[in-house]
């Protein structure tokens, strides 16, 4: 399958064509570029208005590290954590439903469905109230890519979405409480 069909399979919810992106290693490549790509525009994001990760870490006392630099690393590490993470807690999830799919399938199937995330993004800046559209494309795309891959229906795919998402929040979530605390250690260091 060329890149163009590849490419092209997400936004035209071709259900086939997103098995045989999870089925193919030489997809992985560029599902990782595309995974990276997503971070860097969110960490443009966070860095562009503060977003809402910046104003945690300043609510929680750091001062100076919403915008700018400080924002860029923060968006685009919790972005780039979150959607690896993602891979493993959808596989995880994914297993539970009765699927038979690895954590590489599901990073690939990820990364090209992504795309949805991405054309969001863009659009976001332009005409921010449209990104949920851009987003629910985004579920769509996932929940028969892996489906198709896994060889579930829609509606486990759907759930294992869901709990695989929840996974991820989970992990995510304590891995960025130890980046604040080290953060704080840091500081705290070089402020004695």
């Amino acid at each position: 399958m060329d890149t163009g069909t590849k490419l092209l399979a997400p936004i035209t919810f071709n259900r086939g064509n997103l098995a045989k992106i999870g089925n193919d290693n030489s997809s992985t490549t560029l599902a990782i570029v595309l995974i990276l790509i997503n971070a860097v525009l969110g960490g443009i994001l966070e860095a562009q208005n503060g977003g809402q990760i910046g104003s945690l870490v300043e609510q929680a006392g750091v001062s100076g590290v919403a915008t700018g630099l400080g924002g860029f690393i923060i968006g685009f590490g919790f972005y780039l954590l979150f959607l690896l993470f993602a891979c493993w807690g959808i596989n995880v999830a994914a297993s539970w439903f009765g699927g038979k799919v690895d954590t590489m399938e599901v990073l690939r199937m990820l990364g090209f469905t992504s795309i949805w995330l991405l054309i969001g993004t863009v659009v976001t800046f332009v005409v921010p109230s449209l990104g949920f559209i851009f987003n629910l494309a985004f579920l769509v795309a996932m929940v028969l890519g892996l489906g198709a891959s896994a060889e579930i229906n829609p509606i486990m795919a759907f759930l294992a979405l869901i709990v695989g998402a929840i996974i991820c929040f989970i992990v995510v979530f304590i891995v960025m409480l130890g980046l604040v605390f080290l953060l704080f250690v840091v500081i705290g260091i070089s402020a004695a």
